[in-house]
């Protein structure tokens, strides 16, 4: 599946997926036009990507 939407969204899926307290909503940030990848099988989750902007080629 294919989630496109805004930063504070997303970090409340990546959230409760991992589930990571609501306190922790902003201890990491999801960049404009970044690439997130969450895995999500039946009863876990793991981040296998957060955050990527390599596809910019700007370093």
């Amino acid at each position: 599946m294919l989630v496109v939407s805004h930063g504070i969204t997303l970090q409340m899926i990546i959230t409760a997926a991992l589930e990571v307290p609501l306190s922790g909503l902003r201890s990491f940030r999801v960049a404009v036009g970044s690439v997130s990848i969450l895995h999500v099988e039946d009863h876990w989750s793991s981040l296998v990507r957060l955050n990527d902007t390599s596809h910019f080629g700007v370093r």
